[in-house]
């Protein structure tokens, strides 16, 4: 069974809440107008039986007598087409219209009922004359078989009710067209992302779709614009990274590779120089396999916690680096703004954080250059501040380089070269400490990068 897609469903939804809608005005409009319009003849019909009762008292005040005035009351009963019973002041029937007039049939040319109909509507009233109590009259309708409705009333009602049932029908086909074009206009953006997904499921990441207005609607399609934006940059990071595993695999496989068939084939002599190049590749891809292996274990979850000090992690980090480049006379300043930054977490993993920056700042700083690392507390978080004064990094490649393989000197030379995995260690060494890392854009002189990570007792 095929199911219906989401332009319908709107339409129906529409239509339905339409018809709904209408049902429940005109079940109101019905009801008001039988309670009002009842109200209504109600006391319309009030002020005609007081008529006929003011009749009455004038009748019997030229006779004086109710059996004299029987006559007259039949009458006015016929012409006022109402039921007519009097009573004395002693409650004795002395006239009733309905016993008066049996067996007349017709009447002026149409047919008169004898007696008040069932649901008709009766009222009491007094009969004064002079002030003096003479009487009380009972009047009722006696119109039609439905009680106080005349005959034109339940027309006027059946065409009010004729009138709605129209304008509701009109509602709905109206309803209908309106929510056609309109799920049409609203199925019309979602129709694009549709397609859009779609064709980034088969690989086509570079997609874009319009962005109109300053709806939900419009929002979505931004946001799938930034992912899709994004989703590329990432794939063609992937690509890049994919090219550089396989240089960093290739050219160490390649050199080792030429030199064990130069020395198999004396091309080369089979001396310490030549084995040492061979070594020194050899540990280049154990390193390489190393960091791999590391980054594997930076993105598992940090399951055991304990609370360790940030400046002693500082302090053994620095020691690890300080003897790499005895070469280049770095000068080293260590600054702890407090005697104590407790942090939740691994100290040992925090210690990798600490020498895969330092190891970075080493080695682009220029000869005799200063190191500058700074513990302290800002907005409620530890805060670490690694600066160098080397070439720094260009703006546009600072929100790549903490991607997998990425690096800012794309020339891999063996005295700058490296796996390009160290930052990327540290950014999920320090996401599973729920911190933050970052570069500072503003910092002149060098590059300067920023840990942050939450206090213990916060």
């Amino acid at each position: 069974m095929a199911r219906l897609n989401l332009r319908w469903k709107v339409s129906f939804h529409l239509i339905g809440l339409t018809a709904a809608t209408i049902l429940l005005v005109a079940w109101s409009i019905n009801y008001a107008l039988d309670r009002q319009f009842t109200q209504y003849l109600i006391t319309l019909d009030e002020q005609r039986s007081g008529m006929v009762a003011a009749a009455v008292e004038d009748i019997y005040r030229e006779t004086r007598s109710w059996s004299l005035s029987t006559p007259d009351l039949a009458r006015l009963s016929a012409m006022t087409n109402r039921w007519i019973q009097i009573m004395d002041p002693q409650g004795h029937v002395v006239f009733d219209s309905a016993v008066e007039r049996r067996g007349m049939t017709m009447m002026h040319g149409r047919r008169v009922p004898v007696q008040p109909p069932r649901d008709a509507y009766v009222v009491s009233l007094p009969i004064h004359i002079d002030g003096q109590l003479v009487g009380q009259a009972r009047l009722g309708s006696l119109v039609t078989e439905q009680g106080i409705f005349s005959q034109e009333d339940l027309e006027f009602r059946a065409t009010i009710n004729r009138s709605i049932s129209w304008a509701g029908a009109a509602a709905v086909i109206l309803a209908a067209l309106l929510s056609l074009f309109l799920s049409q206009r609203l199925m019309r953006p979602l129709q694009a992302l549709t397609t859009a997904a779609r064709r980034m499921a088969r690989g086509e990441l570079e997609q874009h779709v319009p962005v109109r207005g300053h709806d939900e609607l419009a929002y979505l399609a931004g946001t799938f614009n930034d992912m899709a934006a994004n989703l590329s940059q990432l794939e063609q990071l992937r690509r890049k990274a994919a090219a550089d595993i396989s240089h960093e695999l290739r050219t160490p496989l390649t050199t080792i590779r030429g030199y064990i068939e130069g020395m198999r084939d004396n091309v080369l002599p089979t001396n310490a120089a030549n084995w040492q190049a061979v070594e020194n590749d050899v540990e280049r891809l154990s390193r390489l396999v190393t960091d791999l292996q590391d980054l594997a274990q930076a993105e598992a979850p940090l399951w055991e916690k304990e609370p360790f000090n940030l400046n002693d992690v500082v302090y053994d980090a620095v020691e690890q680096v300080r003897p790499l480049e005895p070469t280049k006379e770095l000068r080293w300043k260590v600054k702890a703004e407090h005697d104590q930054i407790t942090v939740l977490g691994r100290a040992d993993r925090m210690v990798r954080v600490c020498t895969n920056l330092l190891a970075n700042a080493v080695k682009y700083s220029p000869q005799g250059g200063t190191l500058r690392i700074t513990t302290g507390v800002c907005e409620n978080q530890a805060e670490l501040r690694i600066a160098d004064e080397g070439p720094g990094i260009p703006s546009d490649q600072i929100p790549f380089i903490f991607e997998r393989f990425y690096r800012v000197d794309t020339s891999r030379t063996r005295t700058t070269g490296g796996s390009g995995i160290g930052l990327t260690i540290a950014k999920e060494i320090v996401h599973s400490h729920g911190g933050s890392i970052a570069v500072d854009a503003e910092y002149q002189g060098g590059a300067c990068f920023v840990v942050r990570l939450p206090l213990a007792d916060s």
